[in-house]
């Protein structure tokens, strides 16, 4: 009687550290990172609207912006080949205006909207060369 009284005791033991470790990991996922709730509700980290954009000072340039808001668009990924790291290019109104330094001299007035497009997603859209993703700036034409 005493073994059975044990072995249950150890399932239920066992259900517990489970049920704990699953809990704990549900727990760490839906807290997000420290950028997610520095985000305006609704937004996305795809994507920076015109009215996050309002709320900078607006001598900054389009680089100063992506860099408060969404820094993580201008990491390098990838490998371009003989060893070199690639960077993101910009695109302006669908057409590509350079490298991530075009965005320095670029104003924030005049602009809309800009999104971020992975490797894979520019690489649908632009063709190759743009493997380290893509920054397409929108603008009031």
């Amino acid at each position: 009687m005493a073994l059975s009284l044990i072995g249950g005791n150890m399932r239920y033991a066992r259900r517990l550290t489970l049920l704990f470790a699953v809990s704990s990991i549900a727990l760490s996922c839906a807290a997000g990172s420290p950028s997610d709730s520095a985000r305006p509700r609704g937004s996305s980290r795809n994507v920076i609207t015109q009215e996050e954009l309002a709320e900078l000072p607006q001598q900054l340039s389009a680089l100063d912006a992506v860099r408060r808001l969404r820094s993580t668009w201008l990491r390098t990924r990838g490998m371009a080949g003989m060893g070199s790291a690639q960077s993101v290019m910009i695109y302006v109104d669908n057409v590509r205006a350079g490298g991530v330094d075009f965005l320095e001299s670029r104003p924030l007035d005049g602009i809309v909207e800009m999104r971020y497009f992975n490797g894979t997603d520019a690489t649908t859209k632009w063709g190759t060369g743009v493997g380290a993703g893509v920054i397409e700036v929108i603008t009031r034409r």
